[in-house]
């Protein structure tokens, strides 16, 4: 017969913060997600800022239109499918009050002093576009850069499962004795 001798306490048993640590970002799919959320992030930080994420619900409501005015067009540093995105300033009166706005879309289209149609919410002038134009110089579409962070996030949380799993374990577990049927190469 075996004996069994133990060189555990018996459970719960304190599992020290460095080997929780290991435990919860030691694996590979951790790993992984971090790496996939570090690189990604690289693009939501370049792209995002300059993303069009409001004006679905922002303009999606009753819009009121106002005769407006370009002030200035100024060309971007950002193209799209080879188009260069430029802002045209403009300027726009409801009532008594001026208002001034900025609009993006491709360059050549309005030129200063031309007349152009601003939409804004209703009674809501101080969110405004000219119409047909976006508020940000890229669409909604550039949300698209989110899939690496979001695929990261993902191998972070099925890492951080299996970390729980294993310290939940060495906190918990029974120590017993096995024997070895047999061994394979993988």
């Amino acid at each position: 017969m075996f004996t069994m001798t133990t060189d555990l306490a018996d459970p719960p048993r304190p599992v020290l913060l460095l080997i929780r640590l290991r435990a919860m970002v030691g694996s590979i799919s951790g790993q992984l997600g971090w790496a996939f959320l570090g690189f990604g992030m690289i693009f939501v930080w370049g792209f995002m800022t300059h993303a069009d994420l409001t004006s679905w619900y922002r303009f999606s409501g009753e819009l009121q239109t106002a005769g407006g005015e370009v002030i200035r067009v100024e060309d971007t540093n950002i193209s799209i499918n080879d188009v260069k995105m430029s802002a045209y300033h403009y300027k726009f009166r409801v009532g008594e009050e001026v208002y001034q706005g900025t609009s993006y879309d491709r360059g050549g289209l309005h030129k200063p002093t031309d007349s152009v149609s601003v939409e804004y919410p209703k009674g809501d002038p101080g969110n405004s576009r000219i119409v047909s134009m976006k508020t940000s110089p890229a669409g909604m579409f550039i949300i698209i850069v989110l899939i690496f962070p979001a695929i990261g996030l993902v191998f972070i949380l099925l890492g951080l499962r299996k970390g729980l799993k294993g310290i939940r374990l060495l906190r918990d577990g029974k120590q017993t004795i096995g024997r070895l049927v047999s061994c394979e190469p993988t």
